[in-house]
């Protein structure tokens, strides 16, 4: 029986149109992976028209949706990727495996300049989605993840308690969590998009060490790069924030730029080194030429250079000046966003080690399968 369950699916125009679910549910049960949207298979509600099928559905309970025109199909897979760690040698440390990620990973809501995702957590794990960007504001002694001030539905526990029920699910794979303390315990009054750290007894370290009671057994909190075995089946901490936990991403972090983290070491005999490209302001003019030219230039390092080095690329960017045009979304997945660059410029690396690509918007269009293909 399919793990996938068809919740909805239409075929036809806005003005007349099929119920076709349970067909749908029939089809995919019989091992189908793409449904046509044609009017052979379901009927013609609206002749010389042109239709759209949209199927929402979900696997293993996650909702997840899809839509198409008239002579295109839609994928129903059974996401192979769920579990694609299973096979990668055990012995690869992190920082030598490609992996795709997702920057603000929870980030939803708020509008055109806040929202940088569609898809819940589940949805992205699923999808193959293997670095998380956890972004969270200490109120009350209780994580709420928030994008600058703008606060997104979800809470900490949430989010972990879905990195948990996948792991059980997919016990070959890991999670790597950035933790990041979005707000500050004091922001200037000319921080338009700051929020603030109140009614705390603890430190947020204190915080996230309850959060990790009774599920210990889940998290990797040493401050090295491990390898795969060490931590299948695990969350690997990476802590954007003052403490001692995890593998440390706090001190240095520069922003808008590209930069080496823990750089006090050669890079043969580091264990913890990290190098970002995060250059994350777009600007109007060429600006999507300059974010592409910096991300290729971390690709190019990372196929280069040491193992032991971890490469994070962060492909997200917006524009200060121009918001309306450059915002998250568009510089993802707009007109010569980075998300199609991607896709067409990741085969020329072959099999050559990219690092972990941190994105906006991520899809099943297929832009991880190539990321995770090239192991």
């Amino acid at each position: 029986m399919s793990k996938v369950k068809i919740i909805s699916a239409a075929y036809g125009t806005k003005n007349a149109a099929l119920v076709v679910t349970e067909k749908v549910q029939q089809l995919v049960d019989k091992g189908e992976t793409r449904i046509a949207a044609s009017n052979k298979l379901f009927g013609d509600p609206s002749p010389g028209h042109t239709k759209h099928l949209a199927i929402n559905y979900s696997f293993n309970g996650v909702k997840l949706a899809g839509a198409c025109k008239e002579h295109q199909t839609v994928a129903i897979a059974s996401f192979p990727n769920a579990n694609w760690m299973s096979r990668i040698n055990g012995s690869r440390k992190l920082s030598e495996i490609n992996m795709p990620g997702t920057h603000d990973s929870c980030a939803l809501f708020g509008g055109f300049m806040t929202q940088c995702q569609e898809l819940s957590i589940a949805a992205q794990l699923i999808l193959g989605v293997r670095f998380l960007d956890i972004r969270c504001r200490h109120l009350n002694n209780v994580f709420t993840i928030h994008h600058g001030s703008v606060y997104q539905k979800i809470n900490f526990g949430d989010v972990v308690q879905q990195c948990i029920d996948f792991l059980v699910e997919n016990p070959s794979e890991t999670i790597v969590m950035g933790v990041k303390r979005e707000c500050k315990d004091d922001p200037k009054f000319w921080e338009i998009d700051a929020c603030k750290d109140e009614g705390n007894t603890r430190s947020f370290e204190v915080t996230l060490e309850h959060y990790m009671h009774g599920a210990g057994n889940r998290w990797y909190v040493a401050d090295t790069i491990p390898n795969l075995q060490e931590v299948r089946g695990k969350i690997v901490l990476v802590r954007r924030f003052e403490g001692k936990l995890g593998i440390p991403a706090y001190n240095g972090w520069k922003g808008d730029s590209i930069f080496t983290l823990n750089d006090d070491a050669p890079s043969e005999t580091a264990l913890n080194k990290i190098r970002v490209q995060d250059c994350y302001k777009v600007a109007y003019f060429n600006g999507y030429d300059e974010k592409w030219k910096n991300i290729e230039k971390l690709l190019n390092e990372a196929a280069k250079g040491s193992t032991n080095v971890w490469y994070w690329n962060f492909t997200s960017g917006t524009s200060p000046g121009a918001p309306d045009l450059n915002n998250p979304r568009a510089t993802a997945i707009g007109k010569g966003g980075m998300n199609s660059r991607l896709k067409e410029r990741l085969p020329e690396w072959g099999k050559k080690r990219v690092g972990t690509i941190i994105l906006d918007f991520v899809s099943d269009d297929g832009l991880l399968d190539k990321i995770i293909a090239m192991n």
